[in-house]
């Protein structure tokens, strides 16, 4: 039962602030798939997680998305003092 309950403890609250930076949300997603590996976490548990995991990886692919389409429209900019 003490295994259980260690378990639960390393599950992070729902209520958990959205990342701010790519890095960060990173570090989060790869410490939820340590967790997922556990295998003490119930399966309710690993249910959070991986919704939790799966909002991480949008994030993610949304913020590297945007980068990007950002590198695309720097790409096409002529900078100045070239002739191109």
């Amino acid at each position: 039962m003490e295994e259980k309950k260690e378990a639960l403890e390393q599950v992070p609250e729902q209520t958990e602030p959205d990342p701010t930076t790519l890095e960060e949300a990173f570090d989060r997603l790869d410490a939820v798939v340590k967790k997922l590996e556990d295998s003490s976490v119930s399966l309710e548990d690993s249910m959070v997680l991986y919704q939790q995991g799966m909002k991480l990886a949008a994030f993610c692919q949304e913020r590297i998305e945007t980068a990007e389409k950002q590198l695309v429209v720097l790409e096409e900019t002529p900078t100045e003092g070239t002739d191109l």
